[in-house]
């Protein structure tokens, strides 16, 4: 109740030496708009009410049960005699209530939370992600020598969870593509991993997310205070647009390529989903280029 009476706001970036409310928090970045949110208060939603909200408005759902691999979620866990499965298992049963499968999807960057759910309820439709890969002569199980929970990529652990059922299997977008002949772009190792293990569906995320950093480049006519106006990809190699540096450089060069990447992820890679910050280029995409056959 008492989080239910504050006003939502986008994310934004913060000044962590400001000494009031309006400097601390500084604006959502260029990927996102703070304009709604600054009309009105509205008020935080529960987990429940949103599935409702989407249920009633004819949508489909697919939630992500964040940060079980944050030692302040599991202390306060423990503190209440629950765990992270405790807390796996509400999310998925209220998904499940409202959303039959294929209709929610339950979203996790937990492989030990995605290994759970489908053992548990092999009914629910479970979206493993990820973005890191284990270090050499290390596994997804243990890093360290202590059990490792948090997203990971590594053949070992895809292989299992695909054993299990999970239906989609979502790396970044520079996991899936690579550098090919010409200044092509083509699928990665991890792509095509992906297919001989026959993943149910591959997904990817996240497109049209960030600028990039063109202090990179000592030529660039971006002064610093605008610097990061310039969309990804850019061509500039190390630019900070981690979502195509695996081509940065050397296959794109410019933000219309992204264009050449929605291609090669849906023709040659074989997504069949893909988030985007801005929906627009891809949805425009799906209708007029996948749909118009």
């Amino acid at each position: 109740a008492e989080l239910q009476s504050l006003c939502a706001i986008m994310e934004s970036k913060t000044n962590v030496s400001a000494d009031s409310v309006d400097g601390y928090i500084i604006g959502p970045p260029g990927f996102r708009s703070g304009a709604i949110a600054k009309k009105q208060c509205h008020r935080v939603v529960s987990y429940t009410e949103y599935l409702k909200l989407m249920k009633d408005n004819g949508y489909f759902a697919i939630p992500e049960l964040k940060d079980t691999m944050e030692k302040g979620l599991i202390a306060f866990l423990h503190r209440h005699g629950k765990d992270i499965y405790w807390l796996a298992a509400k999310f998925a049963d209220e998904l499940m209530a409202s959303f039959g499968p294929g209709e929610g999807v339950a979203q996790t960057f937990d492989h030990l939370v995605a290994a759970y759910w489908k053992k548990s309820r092999p009914l629910l439709s479970v979206e493993y992600m990820w973005e890191s890969l284990p270090a050499e002569g290390q596994n997804c199980s243990n890093k360290n020598g202590a059990q490792y929970r948090g997203d990971c990529g590594g053949p070992g652990v895809l292989h299992h969870l695909a054993t299990l059922g999970v239906d989609m299997f979502s790396p970044p977008i520079h996991l899936l593509i690579a550098n090919g002949p010409g200044h092509t772009i083509v699928p990665s190792e991890t792509a095509a991993m992906l297919r001989d293990m026959n993943a149910k569906s591959i997904g990817s995320w996240s497109l049209e997310r960030q600028g990039c950093d063109t202090l990179a480049d000592r030529n660039s006519p971006m002064t610093p205070e605008i610097q990061a106006a310039q969309w990804a990809p850019c061509g500039i190699v190390q630019s900070g647009s981690g979502y195509y540096d695996s081509v940065e450089g050397q296959s794109v060069f410019q933000h219309a390529d992204v264009l050449d990447v929605l291609d090669v992820l849906f023709k040659n890679v074989g997504i069949s989903a893909l988030f985007s910050d801005w929906p627009a280029t891809v949805a425009a995409y799906a209708n007029c280029i996948l749909d118009s056959k």
